[in-house]
């Protein structure tokens, strides 16, 4: 070895230490191979159930009358028209005396069914209007028919998530309303004769999430009954579940507690459910998962990393859950049941130290369903699995899908574990619950259309489960507390910035959710995306851009993409957060998002990107996805690619070189950060423009008036009259005017010139104005790179200056706040 050259000998060293990893790698993911990918709890007894209606239907409700009659009603989907309202009576056939109840076509969403005392079905659903989503409610009658839709909702923005129970001849509604740029929960009792007023029972300046409504102790009319109201509620740190009653009697407007906090952790708990105790009071159960939900997090830089850099306190928007189960009286007094609710994969997950992580990642128990059947005893229905290889080994393309379990509290214990046949294919999809005499009949929405071809059946199913009725014990609980007041929640004073009529917007226009097949259990679903954005990372705009591949390749009028842009109106708040259309097309050597104002864009990824740029209008442009393919700079359309990914949350890491590379080869493009997979408030794309309009912030980053960052950095570079993102031709160069405002302290400012630093400035100060003489000549591209004291970087967009004569300006001049 002596006699061989320094750099063979290097060059050799290298390939050895390439060959022994991977070997290593080679050997860890035969281990891997050999581990289950998806656990799932051995249930003691399993429930065939059947598909009653085909796989164009979703979105399904159940509900059981006192006859043992069971009606249904969904949504049923048709290419080029929308949805339609349906009922019908479950029968040995499938669904019998259907009837569509709105068949004009648009968007419909969580049709829900209750029964009042007299014995009146309601059915009652959300519909878009001219860009707004409202509540509707309908009643059935004596023929079969439904009669006109009445309007309960009556706020400008969104209402969504709507909950109904039935109270004498009255229904109580609450739902999540848009309330000056925010969602509060709203309730309201009515009736045909006589609708109440309107009542926003939640306190918080954060976002308040999916409701549930009860009512207990209304068995006699003669008696008062106890309206319960229970939600998710964002506090600044994570989500807690709160709740409020209210006494209602005849004629008799309901005095609303304040709310009261039913959990007060710093770990998650949400997705509520409330169901009317047989012993009075309601029972109520959540889900709770891991701390500092949404908080910062970035995934890694290696393979292994992406995995290990997981624990309670950081990681991904989905790591676990489980369930809990209590009993809540109308005094406020609340008692978890002694004996909780059996989850063996959370235990095993818990004892794996030893191997990485002892914390229970990967076991999750959640969407509970709740119900209390004609016997007092309440149900509990859920999905699940187990993924024992979060943070212990890097396992990713792995999807088998949810399975859904149900269960009875028989006193002091639990009945033997029950499964269905059929799960569920993402997150998204409804399960309901109806009781029975002796059970409950279950109802939900299954199937999956991603990139693998797949003979699995989707649609609607039904199933019931029954358990004998043995002589009635009481249940056990531990030790009761009585709730408290809910703490108020503050919210930072936002800074007003502004420059030349122009406001910064902060948003991220690259996430997943679980409908793209790359990290299933940890990216968590659209709901959890978009509260993510709108609540915890207060972001003004996202485009959640899930595969093509994995929404049924690619096909605009598959029922997938429907149900996605529906979402994007529903979770708009108005002039506060604006989702766009958007899309990841996934094509291996010029993979890139494409963000729309436009529902009808998605395409297949299978031919050339020059070919769909010739379909795409001014409402649509696409962003290289990062890292790059060998071939993204082999076509250029700066029209329609006017920004790029300079930095990445995911992979942790800029890619300044690669983005020198398009710049030195003629490109014109803006930059900005954006997630991808996993991470959390560690990429945001930044954006100029005069207003928070869709419209307006669509514009500007056409205009690749833009800026990324890593945290809520503002930046923005001039020079003269121009902005970044623009060209300036000129004689006589002006001075580079730098403007930010920092999260910390800033360190450094870097003046990059042509892919090398030019000027380096230490202001250290959160805030800086800066005026920075150029001497140039000739054709430049010129952007400005920020660091803080703490590590946070942002990146201006470039500007392009082509000047005739060398210029130079007055020294520098700093202003500082």
């Amino acid at each position: 070895m002596t006699n061989i050259p320094r750099r063979r000998r290097r060059l050799l060293a290298a390939l050895f230490l390439t060959l022994i990893s991977r070997i290593a790698g080679a050997h860890e993911d035969h281990e891997a191979a050999e581990r289950p990918t998806f656990v799932y709890d051995a249930p003691e007894r399993v429930v065939v159930s059947r598909r009653v209606v085909d796989e164009l239907s979703y979105d399904a409700d159940v509900l059981t009358t006192p006859d043992g009659t069971t009606f249904t009603a969904w949504l049923q989907y048709t290419p080029h028209r929308g949805d339609a309202v349906h009922f019908g009576r479950l029968s040995t056939d499938g669904v019998a005396e259907q009837v569509i109840v709105q068949n004009a076509g648009g968007q419909y969403a969580h049709p829900t069914l209750t029964q009042s005392r007299d014995g009146t079905v309601w059915l009652s659903y959300e519909h878009e209007v001219d860009g707004q989503w409202d509540v509707f409610v309908c009643r059935r009658l004596a023929d079969g028919r439904f009669d006109a839709p009445a309007r309960i909702s009556d706020a400008s923005g969104s209402d969504v998530h709507h909950d109904v129970a039935a109270a004498d001849t009255n229904l109580w509604f609450a739902w999540q309303t848009d309330r000056g740029g925010q969602f509060d929960i709203a309730v309201r009792g009515w009736s045909a004769n006589s609708p109440g007023p309107i009542t926003h029972v939640s306190r918080s300046p954060r976002g308040d999430w999916h409701p549930q409504i009860t009512v207990a102790g209304d068995d006699d009319e003669h008696v008062n009954a106890t309206v319960f109201v229970a939600w998710d509620r964002f506090d600044g740190t994570s989500y807690d579940v709160v709740l409020c009653t209210g006494e209602i009697g005849p004629g008799q407007e309901p005095q609303w507690t304040e709310p009261l906090a039913v959990t007060t952790s710093p770990s998650f708990a949400g997705h509520v459910q409330l169901a009317t105790a047989a012993q009075g009071g309601s029972w109520i159960a959540w889900e709770a998962g891991a701390e500092n939900w949404g908080q910062p997090y970035r995934a890694g830089r290696g393979r292994r990393e992406l995995y290990l850099a997981l624990d309670d306190a950081r990681g991904p928007l989905h790591r676990h859950r489980h369930l809990r189960l209590a009993h809540v009286t109308v005094n406020g007094q609340i008692s978890e049941v002694a004996a909780p609710l059996p989850q063996p994969s959370f235990d095993d997950a818990l004892r794996r130290g030893g191997q990485g992580n002892s914390l229970p990642h990967g076991a999750f128990y959640e969407r509970a369903r709740l119900t209390v059947d004609a016997a007092g005893r309440p149900w509990i229905a859920y999905r699940h699995y187990y993924v024992p290889w979060m943070g212990i080994e890097p396992r990713h393309h792995v999807e088998e899908g949810w399975r859904l379990y149900a269960r009875c509290l028989t006193g002091r214990t639990w009945s033997p574990l029950v499964g269905f046949d059929v799960g569920q294919g993402d997150g998204m999809q409804r399960l309901e619950l109806a009781p029975m005499a002796d059970g409950i009949t279950a109802f939900w929405t299954s199937g999956r259309t991603d990139r693998r071809p797949s003979s699995a059946p989707r649609g609607i199913f039904a199933a019931s489960v029954s358990e004998p009725i043995t002589v009635p014990t009481s249940v056990a609980f531990s030790e009761s507390r009585h709730l408290g007041p809910a703490v108020e929640v503050s919210v930072p004073p936002s800074l007003d910035l502004a420059i030349d009529g122009l406001h910064p917007y902060f948003g991220d226009l690259h996430r997943h959710t679980d409908l793209s097949l790359c990290f299933v259990p940890l990216d968590g679903t659209i709901d959890d995306a978009y509260r993510y954005a709108s609540d915890v990372a207060r972001l003004d705009f996202l485009g959640i851009t899930d595969h093509t591949r994995d929404i049924q390749l690619g096909d605009a009028l598959s029922l997938l993409w429907w149900r996605c842009c529906k979402e994007v109106g529903r979770y708009e708040l108005a002039d506060r957060f604006l989702p766009f259309f958007a899309f990841e097309r996934s094509r291996g050597d010029t993979d890139h998002n494409v963000i729309s104002l436009r529902p009808d864009v998605l395409r297949p990824h299978s031919y050339p990107l020059p070919e769909f740029w010739q379909e795409l209008g001014d409402d649509t442009f696409t962003i290289p996805h990062q890292p790059f393919a060998g071939s993204v700079w082999e076509y250029q359309d700066d029209s329609h690619r006017p920004l790029l990914e300079v930095f990445q949350g995911f992979r942790d890491r800029s890619i300044e070189t690669d983005a020198h590379d398009g710049l030195d080869r003629g490109y014109h493009f803006g930059f900005i950060a954006s997630s991808d997979h996993l991470s959390t408030r560690a990429s945001y794309a930044g954006v100029w423009a005069d207003e928070r309009s869709r419209e307006s912030i669509f514009a500007a980053m056409k205009s690749r008036r833009t800026f990324a960052a890593t945290d809520r950095i503002a930046l923005a570079v001039r020079c003269g009259g121009s902005w970044m993102g623009e060209r300036l031709s000129a004689d006589t160069l002006p001075p580079l005017e730098i403007w930010a405002n920092g999260t910390a302290s800033i360190r450094t400012v870097e003046v990059i010139i042509d892919g090398n630093v030019d000027a380096t400035l230490t202001p250290l100060n959160h805030h800086v104005d800066l005026s920075v003489p150029l001497s140039l000549m000739g054709q430049h591209y010129v952007y400005v790179r920020v660091t803080q004291s703490d590590g946070q970087q942002g990146w201006s967009s470039p500007i392009w200056i082509d000047l005739a004569n060398p210029a130079t300006a007055a020294s520098v001049e700093m202003g500082s706040e």
